[in-house]
């Protein structure tokens, strides 16, 4: 059974050596997260042009490589279908390399590159667990919104980090994104409900406390400040001008002045939330009696 492992030189997954080295040439100084495998390692980080994912042990969580649903929004999908075409070039590479380092390999090399990535199956099996639960936490945070898409951005023992794309039920083309930490845990401690859930079903917790610091639960949550009827006429004509838009932020500047920020679905795959590529500004038309937009200013992702 061949061995895999982390190098921090090359940035990805690696066969090692018989005598414990990268096959690039990086001592075992450089390799962590020693694996047995018998399938050819995937890139942790592919050269997508995203923010590459960090080593282990970084504060940074990873970029997330898929969604665990195909998501609906057709520049999405594209980005989905791009990404796995590139790892299916990486593979392909991968299996040149070992011809060159590694001649007694090239059997097995070739094999898994025909088959599905073992790490992805893994992944893929964990993930449709996760999606229940996840659906009962989109629907306790924001009661009009349905869970689009998600994916796991990092782990630390038994807390997963998930990057959750939700959608409006009443206006399907409103989209907002956000972070919430999935943690395994058989009872509340102190739960606090205005920015954790505890689902009983399957024996976790829910924390989002950015629900309340990006203003989303004043917008969309179960108390939220926004009246409904104000609520979907913003959402129903910001969908209709932006489908490509996921806000992330809310703010009420004065009953007559809102704010949305958020990112572009191109920046999904990127997103660390602590960046936003634009701003959405609305007022209030007292004499029509509804919202429009006023101005909307955009950047690319830092």
């Amino acid at each position: 059974m061949a061995q895999a492992a982390y190098c921090s030189e090359c940035g990805t997954n690696v066969f090692v050596t018989a005598d414990g080295r990268c096959p690039q040439g990086h001592g075992p100084e450089c390799l962590s997260n020693y694996t047995d495998t018998t399938d050819q390692p995937v890139s942790t980080a592919p050269e997508t042009g995203l923010p590459q994912a960090p080593p282990p042990g970084s504060s940074m969580p990873p970029v997330a490589s898929e969604y665990a649903q195909p998501p609906q929004k057709k520049s999405k999908l594209g980005l989905i279908i791009g990404l796995i075409f590139l790892v299916f070039v990486l593979c392909g590479c991968g299996v040149a390399a070992l011809a060159f380092f590694i001649p007694g390999w090239i059997d097995s090399a070739e094999e898994a590159v025909q088959e599905q990535p073992l790490v992805q199956e893994t992944t893929e099996v964990v993930e449709e667990g996760v999606k229940p639960d996840a659906e009962r936490m989109v629907e306790y945070f924001y009661p009009g919104f349905t869970l689009l898409d998600f994916a796991l951005a990092d782990t630390q023992g038994d807390v997963g980090s998930y990057h959750v794309i939700a959608q409006s039920i009443d206006s399907p083309d409103f989209y907002i994104t956000f972070f919430a930490d999935r943690i395994v845990q058989d009872e509340t401690e102190g739960n606090n409900t205005e920015t954790s859930y505890f689902d009983d079903a399957a024996l976790v917790i829910w924390d989002h406390p950015q629900t309340i610091t990006s203003g989303l639960a004043q917008f969309a949550g179960p108390d939220a400040m926004v009246p409904e009827e104000m609520r979907l006429q913003i959402m129903e004509s910001f969908g209709e001008m932006h489908a490509d838009l996921n806000v992330t932020e809310y703010g009420m500047n004065s009953n007559v002045k809102i704010t949305f920020r958020g990112i572009h679905d191109d920046d999904l795959e990127a997103w660390y939330d602590d960046f936003t590529t634009f701003e959405s500004v609305w007022d209030n038309d007292i004499a029509a009696g509804e919202w429009n937009e006023t101005s909307l200013t955009t950047s690319d992702a830092e």
